[in-house]
């Protein structure tokens, strides 16, 4: 995953890297470790759809290889996780192929 040290900003959401901490609308959302993984990756990558496993690759890091459904299951329910806490319109799923915030 490439590191940002920094705060992004989109809409009503803002991710600060260097705190790990992330608000809407002004008030602290309350995230897995993985959740904020999902989140601040996409808004680094805003714009573009990320394959599932790119995604995998890149959170998990370290040379973590995709080994099977269960990490795609794995990020799938994070993203669930993640949409409830969010404006559910904000990641955007490209059925087999990724997700994305544009």
């Amino acid at each position: 995953m490439q590191h940002y040290f920094g705060i992004i900003n989109y809409k009503n959401i803002e991710v600060d890297y260097f705190t790990r901490k992330a608000t809407l609308d002004n008030k602290t959302l309350d995230l897995h470790p993985m959740e904020w993984a999902i989140l601040a990756y996409l808004l680094f990558n805003k714009g573009k759809i990320i394959r599932h496993v790119k995604i995998i690759d890149d959170i998990w890091g370290n040379g973590y290889t995709y080994k099977s459904q269960t990490d795609r299951h794995t990020l799938h329910v994070a993203v669930s996780r993640l949409r409830i806490k969010l404006d559910k319109d904000i990641i955007v799923t490209r059925r087999g192929i990724g997700y994305g915030i544009l």
